[in-house]
């Protein structure tokens, strides 16, 4: 909507906070929050979301209105200039900014004359946002919507049309953004809502739920409580607008509404009913959306922050406790320290998405990072007592490796979960374990599963603990190597891979066209359609190739034996592969001495394949002399000592080149296009 005549900046931030006697802010640093700037990685955009600002007055004896918002005030006022100094692109405010409830609802004109005096309120607070550099994007939520009647709480027309009429002229004021953003909007269309008829609407959803998108990110504002259909998101519109947004070639969706979909349960005694868990059928149809679009789903209306993957695959991020303090447990344990809380949200170049979790407490002290993490990002905390691992834990690598000495005979595994309700299953070998961890001399395979609350698997972690014989030295037997290719010069793969393959080289027929729709301008597309040319590699029913997705240990051995034409051998198999599809497979580079497996006896046929695991088998594979003098990379000590000649033979011979910063990254996972990058070069030596 283009920008209206009215008034804006009733009051401004710093004329409330003077007011109401805030002296200090305290502010954090713009670059405390712990986000950082990984590696030089460009930030694309920045954007905050906060919500329920209404008060709280029990915890303050306070019981006028005037002093809830006195209250209220005092905590977003603060939260606002933070944002302001932090310079982030949005704050999206996430419903509940207002008390609402007018108490005679039923007088509609009064009832409309309350609700108006404290969007202004609210507005107010927001005003140098806008004035300075964020554009704040408004998310309805109960207290702008629904009434206090005699059967309970229930949306109404009415006040829909009083949000209309108060937030109408930013959603979206194309000038006003522009002027902040620096660019026009896209992705905006004031036409596209959800219409009467679909998912329960009754009423013009107009201005309620909308959308937009800035720079690789499309943002989808929805209504949790449309007239006559409290607490139901509009999942069909959605379904639809992600559908576009994908279709546009955006990267990241971020979905906001005010009511959460799944709990955060502080009191499983007092389990709240008034979200979009209380329709179970209708929650679950909402949540497959947000899955099957990889969607992140930012909420708030539980007064308390929450970060968790209710079903394993998907992110729902509760922050809404920008006027109610929340009950929270600070790093000093204390469960009583009473939180303000926020997030600000980094979008990286890479793909990287990282999220910070700030607040501060009750009695207005210093702003602290209560939680952080990127997206991808499942465990907080992986180590093991008396030993290190070969990396510090990073976003979306899952398999580890480390070196023990002889005299540590057992380990504690420490894997604290991102998500509070997540559980951690440990396996050692692939039998169920417990801590202390006993370790064996040669290898050990630690696995840590991540459980959701629901009991689905979100992940699995694992570590190979290479532990010393009794003379101090390391076993010969080294895991099976899988290695992929480093790509050559620029390109560099993304720090968030795509979704794992739905099908495996094998048992599929490769398309009769390889004009994929996502390789072209790929560093790796001549390599890609080679190997498609020859039969050995596969695209997807989507007719997508997925290069940048990692690749199984299997995989890779499916697509080296194919490449390189060698004769099938059937007589081998590992206790874990006899029952999978690429058995005869693996056998085929057991016997040509390409790999070797582990001292159990096992192959791990899924796991992903890491870089060094793929350079060991290449060398083998083409039987290449190893020359250790040969090019040194910057991270070469982090390369295991069974795989530094072969690392080393494979630069001599032009197959790997490391990245553009002089990493190898050996446990980093390989991908597809990595993969058939490193093949084709085996195939012109070969």
């Amino acid at each position: 909507m283009k920008s209206k005549s009215k008034f804006f900046a009733v009051l401004s931030t710093a004329v409330l906070a003077s007011a109401i006697g805030v002296t200090s802010f305290d502010i954090m640093p713009t670059n405390a929050s712990g986000s950082g700037n990984v590696n030089n990685d460009q930030v694309l955009l920045t954007f905050s979301t906060v919500g329920d600002s209404r008060g709280d007055a029990a915890k303050q004896n306070l019981n006028a209105q005037d002093a809830n918002w006195q209250q209220n005030t005092k905590a977003i006022a603060r939260i606002a200039k933070e944002v302001q100094d932090a310079k982030e692109n949005l704050l999206v405010f996430n419903g509940d900014m207002i008390m609402g409830y007018y108490s005679n609802p039923s007088d509609k004109q009064a009832a409309a004359a309350y609700l108006s005096k404290q969007y202004s309120f609210w507005r107010g607070l927001m005003a140098d946002l806008y004035e300075t550099g964020t554009y704040v994007v408004p998310v309805p939520g109960n207290h702008e919507l629904e009434d206090k009647l005699p059967n309970g709480k229930f949306s109404t027309v009415d006040n829909e049309n009083t949000w209309r009429f108060n937030m109408g002229d930013v959603i979206m004021d194309t000038d006003r953004w522009k002027s902040i953003i620096g660019t026009s909007i896209t992705g905006w269309d004031p036409s596209n809502y959800p219409k009467v008829g679909t998912d329960g609407i009754t009423t013009s959803q107009n201005q309620l739920s909308y959308s937009f998108d800035l720079k690789d990110s499309h943002f989808a504002i929805i209504n949790t409580d449309p007239a006559g259909n409290d607490s139901h998101a509009p999942t069909a519109w959605l379904k639809a607008d992600l559908e576009a947004a994908k279709q546009r070639g955006l990267k990241h969706m971020f979905v906001f509404g005010h009511k959460y979909a799944f709990p955060y349960i502080i009191d499983p005694k007092s389990i709240p009913t008034d979200s979009l868990h209380a329709d179970p059928e209708s929650r679950d149809l909402f949540w497959q959306v947000i899955e099957d679009y990889q969607a992140t789903y930012f909420s708030g209306h539980e007064h308390s922050t929450n970060f968790s993957q209710p079903k394993g695959k998907a992110y729902q991020v509760i922050v809404g406790s920008g006027g109610s303090p929340f009950e929270a447990s600070k790093p000093t344990n204390t469960p009583s320290d009473r939180m303000y809380t926020w997030a600000n949200v980094t979008v990286y170049a890479s793909g990287r998405v990282h999220i910070d979790n700030l607040g501060f407490d009750e009695n207005y002290g210093p702003t602290q990072v209560i939680q952080s993490f990127d997206l991808g990002q499942t465990l907080n905390t992986l180590s093991l007592s008396g030993i290190t691992l070969d990396q510090p834990l990073a976003p979306n690598v899952f398999n580890y490796t480390a070196s023990a000495a002889n005299s540590i005979a057992s380990t504690t595994v420490t894997a604290k979960p991102v998500d509070s309700a997540a559980t951690v299953s440990l396996k050692l070998n692939g039998q169920p374990a417990s801590n202390p961890v006993a370790l064996a001399v040669g290898m050990n395979t630690i696995s840590a599963d991540v459980l959701a609350q629901s009991g689905e698997k979100i992940q699995t972690y694992t570590i190979a603990v290479n532990r010393d014989g009794a003379g101090g030295t390391t076993p010969t037997a080294t895991p099976t190597a899988t290695p992929t290719a480093t790509p050559t010069a620029t390109p560099k793969p993304t720090a968030t891979p795509t979704a794992t393959p739905t099908a495996t080289p094998a048992p599929t027929m490769p398309p009769a066209s390889n004009n994929f729709k996502d390789i072209g301008g790929s560093w790796a597309e001549a390599s890609i359609k080679k190997l498609v040319s020859l039969q050995v590699v596969n695209g997807y029913p989507d007719g997508s190739f997925k290069p940048n997705s990692k690749i199984t240990r299997a995989e890779f051995v499916a697509i080296l034996v194919k490449a390189l034409q060698f004769e099938l051998v059937k007589d081998k198999t590992f206790g874990d592969t006899t029952s999978h599809w690429a058995k005869d497979l693996i056998s085929t580079a057991y016997n040509q001495g390409i790999i070797t497996g582990y001292q159990d006896n096992s192959f791990h046929p899924d796991a992903n394949i890491t870089r060094e695991e793929m350079t060991v088998m290449i060398v083998k594979a083409l039987k290449l002399k190893t020359n250790v003098n040969e090019k040194k990379f910057s991270d070469a000590k982090q390369i295991a000592k069974w795989a530094q000649d072969a690392v080393a033979a494979a630069t001599e011979a032009g197959l790997i080149s490391g990245y553009p910063d002089g990493r190898f990254q050996p446990n980093g996972n390989t991908t597809r296009a990595e993969a058939a990058a490193v093949i084709v070069r085996a195939l012109n030596q070969n």
